[in-house]
């Protein structure tokens, strides 16, 4: 899948890379495994597109090892140590977005995140795109569980997510389309596809 988001990302000339946890596999985490993102990551930069992460549960020890891997400037680790934190993109020639993430520490947990979210340090001048990996309406989960409610409260105007149970989905706001003249894309098992 990222072999072909990737050259659709560059061929596109997309704005930015969103990652949402869980793109390294926890059964292999060595060097070698975080080879092929770190030359996709290269290759985004060769391109002048930045790429911004959240680290899901499979992943949450091997991205904070590619962060120190590759240039700052173009990937952001968001939500470092169970902290949200936020990055604003400002493509030349568009509005800027602000990006606000969360990561997992380690491979369970049962905190919910949104607990903890950030609502005054948002920028007002930007729409904001929240990214987290979740367990998505499983409460009591060992994945952060937070509830579609619960999304909905936080200031953001759309959610990008993934989570290790995939039970329910979790529609985007009619905006998220729109924000800013992005263009939004998803994507799939079978690689990355405009949203119908």
């Amino acid at each position: 899948m990222w072999a072909d988001t990737v050259p659709y990302a560059v061929e596109q000339a997309v704005d930015v890379v969103a990652l949402t946890g869980d793109v390294v596999d926890d059964q292999n985490k060595r060097y070698e495994a975080l080879g092929p993102l770190q030359r996709g990551l290269r290759r985004l930069e060769e391109a002048g597109i930045p790429a911004v992460a959240v680290a899901g549960n499979h992943d949450f020890d091997a991205l904070p090892r590619l962060a120190e891997m590759v240039e700052a400037e173009h990937f952001h680790l968001l939500g470092r140590c169970g902290e949200w934190s936020t990055v604003t993109v400002a493509p030349e020639g568009r509005s800027p977005v602000q990006f606000v993430g969360w990561s997992f520490r380690e491979a369970h947990e049962q905190d919910a995140p949104v607990e903890s979210f950030p609502d005054g340090r948002l920028r007002d001048d930007a729409p904001t795109v929240g990214l987290l990996h979740t367990d998505l309406n499983a409460p009591g989960s060992v994945y952060a569980p937070v509830s579609l409610g619960a999304l909905r409260q936080c200031p953001v105007s759309a959610w990008l997510r993934t989570g290790p149970a995939q039970r329910s989905s979790c529609p985007a706001p009619p905006s998220a389309t729109s924000i800013s003249r992005w263009t939004w894309t998803q994507s799939t098992t079978r690689g990355p596809s405009r949203p119908r």
